[in-house]
């Protein structure tokens, strides 16, 4: 499903574990997305949307984690989907025009928020007082986690680790 000129790795089954990841995840999440989409689902923040929007979401941050693609790219591999499923999935290409628009924009929307939320976090690293606070409101605000978020920042000094809770047998009843 991959075109070269987008991502600049050609796809081969004898790649890097990290980049067969990559392009594994994104082939199946393009072809989730741009099927559900053709058979009226949009991605939302409630309900099925908001799994549509996780997937397109997750297809992103792969994208640009692993092969370091900044620009919206989901979107130009809907068409291909629509060429291989175009026997049992016609309503792909039908509806292309609308797929490929509502996926474009979504994921323009993504990227300005993962940007915010670096910009965010390389400020907040200069106050350590306000990580917590400023994590609670990417998670409430921004729509996403900063844990995800600083996967894709590995360069940075920062390091968010997550707390674990204590195991069942260390809690305290609620009796």
């Amino acid at each position: 499903m991959f075109q070269t000129s987008i991502c600049g790795v050609s796809y081969a089954p004898d790649m890097e574990p990290r980049l067969l990841t990559a392009f594994r995840v994104i082939a199946d999440h393009v072809r989730a997305l741009s099927i559900a989409m053709a058979d009226g689902a949009m991605p939302d923040r409630k309900g099925r949307g908001s799994v549509l929007r996780s997937l397109l979401r997750r297809a992103a941050r792969f994208g640009r984690q692993s092969l370091d693609i900044r620009e919206p790219f989901v979107h130009l591999l809907a068409p291909r989907v629509a060429d291989v499923f175009s026997d049992v999935f016609p309503e792909v290409g039908q509806r292309m025009e609308h797929i490929t628009l509502v996926l474009r924009a979504e994921e323009e929307s993504f990227n300005r928020t993962i940007d915010r939320g670096i910009e965010r976090r390389r400020h907040g690293a200069a106050q350590p007082d306000n990580l917590g606070t400023e994590a609670l409101r990417c998670d409430r605000r921004l729509r996403y986690r900063p844990v995800e978020q600083g996967r894709l920042a590995p360069q940075d000094s920062l390091r968010i680790t997550p707390r674990r809770p204590p195991p069942r047998s260390a809690r305290r009843s609620g009796r």
